[in-house]
Parts: structure tokens; C-alpha cells; sequence
């Protein structure tokens, strides 16, 4: 039997807090690859850059699958399906095209923080009763700056 999703701050974050092995890991796994890549920035660039790709992958999933799972109105699941397909299709590019991708890093992550941004900041507008959304507005600005 499923929990119902909940859009209650505090219940997201204690749903991710069983299962902080994963963001532990994923976390260790961005250090040790950051760490490479200054100490030897050759091959670890195209390692990070596959790295990035597969990221970006997982993420689009997860976000086209919220568009359907979470009980979202119609513009934050248009939003969420957008921001899905938009991931899974930058993830594919960069792995696909490593030394494009290498040269292109910064472009993808831009145009993908942007949308990321974007989405963030209209659900911290259309969801009223959320709480902390101003915070969500305010990563969302800070994402849509760093993009551009």
C-alpha cells in the first residue's frame, strides 16, 4: 500500500530523510569526482561530463514521474512533464556527444538550471498554501541567475 504524497514541506523531507544512504553516496561520489578533476583535468572532464549526462537522466525521470504521481494542478504537471522531457533529452545529448558535451557543459546546465527555475518559481507562485514558498521562489530565482 502507497502513502498519499503529501505537498507538506516537512513530510518531503522526512520521506527523503529515510533514505539519506543514496544522497550520502551520491554526495561522495560528486567530492571524490571533483576532487579528480582538479587534481588531474584531463580524463575525469569526460567522466564528469557522462557523470553529468546520467544525472541529468535520473533527474528527468523523477520529474516526468511526479508530473504523473503527485497530485499536482494541470501547470505544475505540464511544468513537471516539460522539465522531465527537457532532462532525459539533455542527459541523452551529453552522453551521447561527450566532447561536445565537454565543450557545451556549461550551455546544458544553464538552459537546464533556467527551466529548473522556471518551474520552481511558478509552483512557489500557483501553490499558495505551501509552505516555505517563498524559499521555493527564491531557489527558483537563484536557479534561473546562475543558468543565465
Amino acid at each position: 500500500m502507497t502513502t498519499p504524497l503529501s505537498k507538506d514541506i516537512g513530510d518531503q523531507l522526512g520521506r527523503l530523510g529515510r533514505h539519506w544512504g543514496w544522497l550520502l553516496f551520491f554526495g561522495i561520489l560528486m567530492v571524490a569526482a571533483g576532487v579528480c578533476a582538479v587534481a588531474w583535468p584531463g580524463p575525469p572532464v569526460v567522466v564528469l561530463a557522462v557523470l553529468f549526462g546520467i544525472q541529468i537522466i535520473v533527474s528527468g525521470i523523477f520529474s516526468f514521474i511526479n508530473a504523473f504521481a503527485a497530485d499536482e494542478s494541470g501547470g505544475m504537471r505540464v511544468w513537471n512533464v516539460v522539465l522531465g522531457l527537457l532532462g532525459i533529452v539533455i542527459g541523452l545529448y551529453a552522453v551521447r556527444h561527450i566532447i561536445v558535451s565537454v565543450v557545451a557543459l556549461a550551455l546544458l546546465i544553464g538552459i537546464y538550471w533556467v527551466a529548473y527555475g522556471i518551474a520552481q518559481i511558478y509552483a512557489a507562485i500557483a501553490h499558495r498554501e505551501l509552505p516555505h514558498r517563498g524559499w521555493m521562489g527564491f531557489i527558483g530565482a537563484l536557479s534561473v541567475a546562475a543558468g543565465i
